[in-house]
């Protein structure tokens, strides 16, 4: 009889054995936007159709857009703002494609290679003098 495990009785050798656990310690918390939390905010800017809603100004999507926006932020980013950048960066490309349906000059130029529009610093030059209030 072996006294070094005495927990449990071993069937066919009539050994004592100790049952194996597996335990498994949480090390690492990331105080980030969670996967279902992004995937929540990424249906509603889809539900918002910004690049179809070319009847509307900027400054008419900015009123309709940045509350919103700035709550999430608030919200989701007091920790870690970088996980929010990818969920930005959509609304960046609604608001570019926007640009591009109101603004037909936009919608000739090849963007691939360059700054869109909407990335461009505001002294940058991108946008020619016809479309300055972009």
């Amino acid at each position: 009889m072996c006294t070094e495990c005495p927990t449990r009785r071993h069937r066919s050798t009539g050994h004592f054995v100790l049952r194996q656990e597996v335990v498994a310690f949480f090390v690492n918390f990331s105080p980030a936007i969670s996967g279902d939390a992004r995937k929540a905010i990424e249906r509603e800017i889809r539900s918002w159709r910004i690049n179809r809603r070319s009847d509307l100004s900027l400054s008419d999507l900015a009123r309709m857009v940045n509350p919103i926006v700035q709550g999430w932020i608030n919200y989701y980013g007091r920790f870690y703002k970088s996980m929010l950048y990818a969920v930005l960066r959509r609304i960046n490309d609604y608001l570019v494609r926007w640009a591009m349906r109101k603004y037909k000059g936009l919608h000739r130029h090849s963007w691939s290679g360059h700054a869109h529009p909407i990335d461009a610093p505001p002294c940058s030059g991108q946008i020619d003098g016809r479309h300055a209030t972009l």
